[in-house]
């Protein structure tokens, strides 16, 4: 079982460059805990931070009354110049 909980701001990017209302959100996270608890404590894992970190894009794929279903793609590249892309999709029902 795994939990995620983040505390932060958000704003629609709206009308910002070539984007419609309400086609991208930004999220700055100000705090974030993630623990994962495995079949044996030896699987079991907990980080957390707090302080500013990245502000992450996300698409807006779906806005609803009670559900909104969030994708971003973001890449980075260390110092050896390897690249890596990391895609995540979020979904949120209230």
């Amino acid at each position: 079982m795994s939990t995620d909980v983040s505390k932060g701001t958000w704003n629609f990017t709206g009308k910002v460059g070539g984007h419609k209302n309400k086609e991208q959100i930004l999220i700055h996270l100000t705090f974030q805990s993630y623990s994962y608890t495995g079949p044996s404590s030896a699987n079991s894992n907990s980080t957390a931070f707090e302080g500013n970190k990245n502000d992450v894009t996300y698409y807006i794929k779906e806005l609803r009354n009670k559900k909104m279903v969030l994708d971003s793609e973001d890449s980075a590249t260390d110092p050896s110049g390897n690249a890596t892309t990391y895609n995540s999709s979020l979904t949120f029902i209230q």
